[in-house]
């Protein structure tokens, strides 16, 4: 479970690979040459940012979603938050993991 905002994606350099991917788009974390981590989606997202999110698609003159739609994330937010947040721990927690271990490879300088 994660919170996809926007409608941007990416393609993977021949260097990377996908960690994980959605329904929706093929491409949601990836890992280049071992050291370098990119996330597509949310995994900081909290109620009340999602709400000003919302708020401030529905006031642009040509918004990406209709009330109707910003009605129904608004009303499955408290109910997804607790995996999203356990989504977050999870990338959080590994990605410190991953810096502690001692064969951790650091970007040449």
């Amino acid at each position: 479970t994660s919170f996809h905002w926007h409608c941007d994606s990416f393609d993977i350099p021949t260097e990377g690979y996908r960690l994980a991917r959605s329904d929706r788009y093929e491409n949601q974390i990836l890992c280049i040459n071992g050291n370098a981590y990119g996330i597509q989606f949310h995994p900081e997202v909290t109620k009340e940012m999602i709400t000003k999110w919302i708020e401030k698609e529905c006031a642009r003159p040509q918004p990406l979603i209709d009330d109707a739609e910003a009605k129904k994330i608004l009303s499955q937010v408290q109910a997804y938050l607790p995996q999203l947040h356990r989504v977050a721990h999870q990338i959080i927690y590994g990605f410190a993991t991953l810096l502690r271990e001692p064969g951790y490879r650091k970007a040449a300088s």
